[in-house]
């Protein structure tokens, strides 16, 4: 009897919290305890790594580093980037042959980037910078290789399969932090064994959990939605844009401010984009169950979760900003200045709360024309402050750039999702 009381007593708080935030409870005990735990343990094993690279590697190493990583992402944006979206949202509907439509697709758009990247590698070799130009070369083929392994995670999001999704989610983890160690451990620290300890195993990896789930689904490969054929060119060529905004800065602090600058902008804006890869969790728990409701439910569910996700997000901020500078002076000794950008840079979250759903939506909804606005505009904003504010205030502008182009992009998405809710009850 007491145990009976005590699961309807448990049950009516659920209920209460149901209706008050218009969350599912039942879904979110059954799918988001495995998803959040694995996400949790990838954010803990990326800061594991953040440490180990700090401590042990020398910041002018990293910064060459992460130039290199942001290169190869510029050549990147020529490829099929919006190959991993179409496969999540077909799958969802049942059209399990879309995995192989996009990694053909992936395979033959890649190729004019891999190219590319032989043009820029050979520029830095020619000029006797072998490290730069072999790295650069290097790094564009993982990128490569990446895009199309990657795609059967989106293809067990799209499925549900959020327990296998977890399980790579944990093993990747674990084989990054693995390998990382292993060349700190042999004192291996050159810029060539971080990129064959990172993104090399992570390539290795994520080809044997391919193989795996293909094994396990036997996916029929004539499944495929004619409607959703398109989606991923359109998804790539409005992501062209986005990728180089995304990357533009790294190479405007590493030309104007040196390696130094940019190990110290890496690690001002790592920590807090650890935490805002909370937006890859809410987009699995979210985009497949969105993706199966009318308008009208559709505009209903971004309403009420946005402001659960707002609150959520400013007091993860707060907490942020509480702890910074003690975890920062703990764990990166060399990088203590980076704790005051970083509790600048956390303000992304809330921003970026206000409106994900919105532009979630617009995706479902193949607003097309949207999501171009929508990423011209953020891509070109951020571009235009970055290159206005990075020679002048440097980390600090490369990070006000950052907040004010996502929160003018964010007004529009909102706007946008506004004027499609309207058309759609016409």
């Amino acid at each position: 009897m007491v145990k009976s009381t005590h699961t309807m007593k448990l049950e009516s708080f659920l209920n209460i919290i149901q209706k008050k935030f218009h969350i599912d409870i039942h879904y979110l005990l059954k799918n988001g305890t495995i998803i959040s735990s694995s996400h949790a343990f990838g954010t803990l094993c990326g800061f594991l790594v953040s440490v180990l690279l700090a401590n042990y590697i020398d910041s002018t190493t990293y910064g060459q580093y992460k130039y290199i990583l942001a290169v190869a992402g510029i050549i990147s944006a020529f490829s099929l980037t919006g190959a991993a979206s179409a496969v999540l949202q077909s799958v969802s509907k049942g059209f399990d042959g879309s995995l192989e439509y996009e990694k053909k697709l992936s395979a033959l758009w890649g190729t004019p980037a891999i190219i590319i990247s032989l043009f820029f590698g050979g520029y830095y070799i020619y000029n006797d910078n072998y490290v730069l130009g072999l790295g650069v070369i290097l790094m564009s083929t993982f990128v490569y290789l990446q895009n199309i392994f990657i795609l059967h995670t989106s293809f067990l999001n799209g499925k549900k399969d959020f327990k296998n999704l977890a399980k790579n989610q944990v093993l990747s983890s674990i084989t990054v932090v693995s390998s990382i160690a292993c060349i700190i451990f042999f004192d291996a620290t050159s810029v060539f064994w971080i990129l064959l300890a990172y993104n090399g195993s992570m390539t290795l990896y994520q080809y044997l959990a391919q193989k795996r789930t293909l094994r396990f689904y036997n996916p029929d490969k004539n499944s495929v939605d004619v409607s959703e054929q398109a989606l991923s060119r359109h998804l790539s060529v409005g992501n062209i844009i986005s990728v180089i905004a995304e990357y533009i800065d790294k190479i405007l602090i590493f030309q104007f401010l040196g390696p130094y600058q940019l190990a110290i902008y890496a690690f001002s804006v790592g920590i807090p984009d650890q935490i805002r890869s909370i937006n890859k969790l809410i987009n699995s728990m979210v985009i497949p169950r969105l993706s199966t409701k009318n308008d009208a439910q559709l505009a209903h569910s971004i309403k009420t979760h946005t402001r659960t996700y707002v609150i959520v997000t400013l007091v993860i901020t707060i907490l942020f900003w509480i702890i910074a500078k003690p975890l920062y002076s703990l764990l990166f000794p060399q990088y203590v200045e980076a704790s005051w950008y970083a509790s600048i840079y956390i303000l992304i979250l809330p921003i970026i709360a206000a409106g994900i759903l919105h532009g979630n939506a617009l995706q479902i909804q193949k607003k097309i024309k949207s999501l171009y606005s929508i990423r011209i505009f953020d891509s070109g904003l951020k571009i235009f402050f970055f290159v206005i504010l990075i020679p002048h205030y440097g980390v600090l502008g490369a990070i006000l750039s950052i907040l004010l182009s996502k929160g003018a992009t964010i007004i529009l998405q909102m706007i946008l999702f506004s004027r499609s809710e309207k058309d759609n009850s016409k």
